[in-house]
C-alpha cells in the first residue's frame, strides 16, 4: 500500500514504518520549518484530519515517542469509529509539547507552523 496519494500526502499513517528513510528537519541548524511540511499540515487540518497533522509534525521533527503515540491514537480512532474526548485531550497535549519544542528551537517561521493547526 502506498504511503502517499496523488498529492504526495499521507493516506494511511499506519503504513509508515517507525524507522523509515524520511529526511527529518534539523530545526536547530536551519532555523526554519520546511514550507512543504507546513503546507501538508494545513492540508490535513483543512480536511479535519487533526491526528494526521500532529503525526506529521512529530515525524518531521523526529520525535519518536509522539509519533508512536499518535499512530496508536489513530488506530483507536479508526477502530472505534469516533474520537473519544480523552484521546482529543492527549492529542492536544502532544501538539502543545511538539510546538513548544519547535518554539524553543527558535525557528523563524513558528507563527506559520502554529497557524497551520
Amino acid at each position: 500500500m502506498s504511503v502517499a496519494n496523488n498529492n504526495g500526502y499521507i493516506t494511511d499513517p499506519l503504513d509508515i514504518p517507525d524507522n523509515d528513510n524520511f529526511h527529518y528537519a534539523n530545526l536547530s541548524k536551519t532555523g526554519l520549518f520546511p514550507e512543504s511540511d507546513i503546507r501538508e499540515i494545513k492540508y490535513h487540518t483543512h480536511f479535519n484530519a487533526h491526528n494526521l497533522s500532529v503525526l506529521h509534525l512529530a515525524r518531521v521533527i523526529d520525535n519518536k515517542p509522539a509519533f508512536k503515540i499518535m499512530k496508536s491514537i489513530i488506530t483507536i480512532h479508526e477502530t472505534l469509529g469516533y474520537m473519544p474526548p480523552g484521546l482529543m485531550e492527549v492529542r492536544r497535549e502532544i501538539l502543545e509539547k511538539l510546538l513548544m519544542l519547535c518554539k524553543c528551537a527558535g525557528i523563524e517561521n513558528y507563527d506559520a507552523l502554529n497557524g497551520a493547526f
